[in-house]
């Protein structure tokens, strides 16, 4: 089989999300109101100084940014603290610098501003700083110039690429198109895409291209659920999946169907289980099932797979 050129796939989608969610609040209090935990002790606040800004776009987690230095009775927890599980949590250490009025979240990752400096102790992290789940750094390059009381991640993203003659399979007579986009949804955690591959040998018959959909669900702060569904045209002279021989490997006409359920066990290890379904549409016969005479004789492909990734 020739190997497939090599087109750049990135699906980032920028969600905007509703909703609140909260761990193990207290009893309502009059008027339905509730509080979110205590101080050091039952009958201290929760947060000792005001607060500012607040997040709830990570599944089950509350980010809230102020002037307070104590959350949870945790005395770390300066200027912006973690609601997860029914407790309040400081982010890293050492501690801000200075209140914080403005939280975003996205891909795992909490972006603050205020009017602290050197965030975690990073000279570059002013005013703006970005929290990776280990560490603080700057949101930015170099430090930012001033007060931030404001933040938001908005919008769509649209890719699009070209790639010609990018492989040996077909040299200077091939060119790869690429475009992709992703949509906000108002479903908290949902996030959508979808893209098309067009492979096109020049003075060639035939056609190779791809269509595909996608759904993304952020379940929990570790746990992710993805759906992909995607229809594959290959015929012709410029058919790409053969073999050696020139024999195919794949029907001119598939679609393909793809789960996969990823864990994060650690900040750079993470588990995924994926069941991939693919079906021959044009009703050829080209995989598996070999008889004596080594003819496929199968419509139907069904691959599940169990990997342990580790992210350099």
């Amino acid at each position: 089989m020739r190997s497939h050129p090599l087109v750049a796939i990135l699906m980032l989608t920028l969600g905007v999300l509703a909703g609140l969610t909260a761990g193990a609040p207290a009893a309502p209090g009059p008027g339905g109101w509730e509080r979110l935990g205590t101080g050091a002790t039952p009958t201290t606040p929760a947060l000792n100084g005001a607060v500012y800004a607040l997040n709830a776009d990570a599944p089950g987690v509350i980010y809230a940014g102020g002037a307070f230095t104590d959350a949870g009775g945790n005395p770390t927890a300066d200027y912006v603290a973690k609601w997860s599980g029914g407790t309040w949590s400081a982010l890293g250490a050492p501690a801000l610098t200075g209140a914080v009025h403005a939280i975003a979240y996205k891909g795992g990752k909490v972006y603050v501003g205020g009017v602290f400096a050197n965030a975690g102790g990073n000279a570059d992290a002013d005013f703006l700083a970005v929290w990776d789940g280990t560490k603080w750094g700057p949101a930015c390059n170099g430090p930012f110039g001033g007060n931030v009381v404001a933040l938001q991640i908005v919008g769509s993203t649209l890719y699009a690429g070209i790639v010609n003659g990018f492989t040996d399979s077909y040299g200077e007579n091939e060119t790869s198109y690429y475009i992709g986009g992703t949509v906000a949804t108002p479903v908290t955690g949902l996030r959508l895409g979808t893209s098309l591959d067009v492979l096109d040998i020049h003075n060639t018959g035939g056609e190779t291209w791809s269509i595909a959909g996608y759904a993304t669900y952020q379940a929990t702060e570790k746990l992710s659920l993805h759906l992909r569904a995607e229809y594959l045209r290959d015929r012709g002279d410029q058919k790409f999946f053969v073999d050696s021989d020139g024999n195919s490997t794949n029907p001119d006409r598939v679609l393909g169907l793809t789960a996969t359920a990823q864990y994060d066990l650690w900040k750079n290890v993470i588990s995924r289980l994926e069941l991939r379904w693919d079906h021959s549409l044009s009703g050829q016969e080209t995989w598996g099932g070999s008889t004596v005479d080594s003819t496929p004789t199968l419509k139907n492909e069904v691959m599940l797979a169990a990997n342990i990734i580790y992210k350099f």
